[in-house]
């Protein structure tokens, strides 16, 4: 390549500078395991809300929907569904504020694999690669929401189950980790597409003889077993709503 066409190739580079720092919103993963308080947080954003529930436990939003939360809550039962619905995404054609998938490994497994696998027996070698390229151009897309596009962007949160994983074989084997409950190699990848990365908890508070259920976030991991992401200047961990993140991230 002459010098003319690598500065003109140069120059037509995307890059980050003043004018375009900052002209994005929010990406957080949400990790944790059934009834640490997923849903729960979902309900807590402000504006309008868009949840993709492939969860069979809905309860939590049909209570918000009770209450006349601002919240629309999308069954997926076809994986041409969910593309239609990205698509619409994508164009910055749907009228909400934030884009909720919960939960992304109960989606893919219950609708994308076996959309991949078809009327086949099991999935096949090829089936593989093909489902691992769709979660790519997936999260690709998902990820691009945040950016300011024809002056609209969304906020963007997802949650997944958790599952353990291991180093050696049979009686020998010792627990390494614990990641995205997705099939095959993306779930070591999910964590990358995130600006933020929280492990959902909770525990149980006492008050005289009645006991209440109480939600929060990890924001740094309790163990080696576990990873986030978020700024040092966070503490270890915040309560399980919105408006605290976002007064975590103002004090930073």
């Amino acid at each position: 390549m002459n010098e003319e066409r690598f500065e003109k190739a140069w120059a037509e580079i995307p890059k980050m500078d003043k004018g375009n720092f900052g002209q994005f919103k929010l990406s957080v993963l949400g990790k944790g395991n059934s009834g640490t308080g997923k849903s729960h947080f979902a309900t807590t954003i402000p504006g309008k809300t868009l949840v993709v529930c492939a969860d069979k436990n809905r309860e939590t939003y049909a209570k918000a929907i009770s209450e006349d939360a601002d919240i629309d809550v999308v069954l997926i039962d076809k994986w041409n569904q969910f593309e239609t619905l990205v698509s619409g995404l994508e164009h910055r054609k749907l009228e909400c504020d934030t884009v909720v998938i919960d939960t992304v490994d109960m989606l893919l497994k219950n609708v994308m694999w076996p959309d991949v696998q078809g009327a086949k027996s099991k999935i096949s070698r090829d089936d593989w690669g093909i489902g691992l390229a769709r979660q790519i151009r997936l999260f690709d897309t998902l990820t691009s929401l945040t950016e300011y596009k024809r002056d609209k962007a969304y906020n963007l949160v997802v949650m997944t189950h958790l599952k353990p994983t291991y180093q050696g074989d049979g009686e020998d084997a010792t627990l390494h980790s614990y990641e995205p409950s997705l099939l095959g190699q993306f779930g070591g990848m999910l964590e990358s597409y995130f600006n933020y990365v929280f492990l959902f908890d909770s525990n149980l508070k006492r008050e005289g003889t009645s006991r209440e259920k109480e939600f929060f976030m990890w924001t740094i991991p309790p163990d080696k077993f576990h990873t986030c992401k978020a700024p040092k200047s966070f503490p270890n961990k915040i309560p399980n709503t919105w408006d605290a993140l976002q007064e975590t991230l103002n004090k930073g």
